[in-house]
């Protein structure tokens, strides 16, 4: 399993409704084992790096019916995460360690950027009742190292929930949430049914702990 850039595939932007050219995003998929016409569901990894290493990272999960809705926009109106398999997320751990080929860094411990959420944590950001439960010990809050951007915006992610029984083809999804802290002053705002959120920038360093986190919770 790996993952594939959308053209490698025979994709392109327009296909997904992912309606921004002008921008420096290189977008992937999984490379699927069984012929394209065959396929219904994709989940997509974007990824543009500026001259600072600052990477900004998306994640899209598009179903082929969305496709249809009348004026679907995939990074407005996709759901913002991605579904894996054990074997996929393996793969999109290799995908990130490629993009720090060449760098070397020790931080091994997650905390620097990375924070497990607390029931408080979950209330504050307005998640779900019925779901902090299950997702307490999953979600991290992520203090962005770029200066002004906590003050500004709000992110957490949640880590797929693997079962110890569960098989490889077992499946999970691994979230990333980003919103203007403003929004938290609507009542009604639910991060986890609003689209178009699933998006995070890491510099060098804080994407190595985002792969640390990752591999805390891989399944070999």
């Amino acid at each position: 399993m790996r993952l594939e850039q959308l053209d490698v595939l025979g994709y392109d932007r327009a296909f997904f409704h992912i309606d921004d050219t002008a921008s420096s995003f290189t977008y992937y998929t999984f490379a699927e084992s069984w012929p394209r016409s065959f396929i219904s569901t994709w989940d997509i990894i974007g990824l543009r790096r500026d001259a600072s290493s600052i990477f900004e990272v998306r994640l899209m999960h598009i179903e082929e019916e969305m496709l249809n809705w009348p004026d679907f926009e995939a990074l407005q109106d996709a759901p913002g995460y991605i579904e894996v398999t054990p074997p996929k997320f393996q793969a999109l751990i290799s995908f990130f360690e490629s993009v720090l080929s060449g760098h070397s860094f020790s931080s091994t411990n997650i905390g620097t950027f990375f924070r497990p959420m607390t029931i408080q944590d979950f209330a504050a950001l307005h998640y779900p009742q019925p779901l902090m439960a299950a997702d307490l010990g999953y979600c991290y809050r992520y203090f962005s190292p770029e200066i002004g951007k906590q003050d500004e915006q709000i992110s957490f992610l949640c880590l797929p929930h693997w079962s110890a029984q569960g098989r490889v083809s077992q499946l999970s999804t691994l979230t990333f949430t980003t919103f203007d802290r403003q929004r938290l002053e609507d009542p009604f705002f639910n991060p986890v049914d609003a689209n178009g959120l699933g998006k995070m920038s890491f510099n060098l360093q804080s994407l190595e702990e985002f792969i640390v986190l990752l591999k805390k919770v891989s399944v070999s």
